[in-house]
């Protein structure tokens, strides 16, 4: 940007990754609004756009007003946004697509995350989904499994991440988190 002089998106760049640093290193409680967890990654988000030059359209979803208050483990979905970047569209030049939306189903909360890349096979879902189910301390946990893990010892085994081919033809990450009105602000 600055070899090209491109002072208006070096001055956004900078914003964004102001406010990203602020969130990340901030000491206050590790559960948080899910309408600040969701404005993070849409930083993000916003940092990422201006890395691909907008070559990957982003989509968040309104967040319903019921849902903004309920309480998350902090840096829960920023993970899962950048592995629809990093693994499902860094190597698209165009056209790439991520859908990030919440909804509550059967008493729990869902986040979804979905992406358009056109390089998923069955084989890399079924991997992911067996990384998914192991369990132990000699495992590394980083990214999607930091988030699963983090999940299941907060909430209970039966939430976590879930994976699947969505509607776009990539992958589709889903968070699962209990829907329980004691986790409203």
């Amino acid at each position: 940007l600055a070899k090209v002089n491109d002072n208006e998106s070096i001055a956004r760049f900078s914003h964004y990754l102001g406010d990203y640093f602020q969130y990340i290193t901030r000491n206050a409680s590790d559960d948080i609004p899910l309408e600040m967890e969701f404005k993070h990654s849409l930083t993000y988000a916003e940092i990422q756009n201006i890395r691909f030059k907008n070559r990957i359209q982003v989509q968040f979803e309104p967040l319903e007003a019921s849902y903004q208050s309920y309480r998350v483990p902090r840096l829960i979905l920023q993970p899962v946004v950048e592995n629809a970047y990093k693994y499902g569209l860094e190597s698209r030049r165009r056209n790439g697509q991520i859908r990030v939306n919440a909804y509550v189903s059967e008493r729990c909360l869902f986040i979804s995350v979905e992406d358009n890349g056109d390089s998923l096979t069955d084989e890399v879902i079924a991997e992911l989904q067996n990384q998914l189910l192991l369990q132990g301390d000699e495992l590394e946990y980083t990214g999607l499994l930091n988030v699963h893990r983090r999940l299941q010892i907060r909430f209970g085994e039966q939430y976590g991440v879930y994976v699947s081919r969505g509607e776009l033809g990539g992958l589709l990450l889903l968070l699962k988190l209990p829907w329980d009105s004691n986790m409203m602000e």
